[in-house]
């Protein structure tokens, strides 16, 4: 960062460099298994199955997320024990709803 030497305080500086991207420089091709996104000489590639991110810049490969393919993510599930609270809940309600309108009746 440069600071000015005016007595108004800091001058911020641009952060994107000399040049920057223009409007529709960035492309993005999708395919069954993978998308990638281009700008400049610079692209990423997400593969699908398994989930890979590789990143190249001016054609090289910079760095790869799953290279191997042994990254693994799971499912959140819920504990037995709060189903089950859950259905007794449900069947709580639905048993009140009944009793109320039977006596509306």
């Amino acid at each position: 960062a440069v600071v000015s030497t005016q007595s108004t305080g800091y001058s911020p500086v641009d952060s994107l460099g000399p040049k920057p991207l223009q409007d529709g420089a960035v492309t993005l091709e999708t395919a069954s298994e993978s998308a990638t996104v281009m700008f400049g000489d610079d692209k990423v590639v997400i593969s699908y199955n398994p989930l890979r991110i590789d990143v190249f810049s001016s054609g090289e490969l910079q760095i790869s997320l799953n290279a191997r393919g042994l990254l693994t993510v799971e499912t959140q599930q819920l504990k037995p024990s709060l189903i089950s609270r859950v259905g007794q809940s449900l069947s709580n309600l639905k048993s009140k709803a009944m009793n109320i309108g039977k006596s509306v009746l």
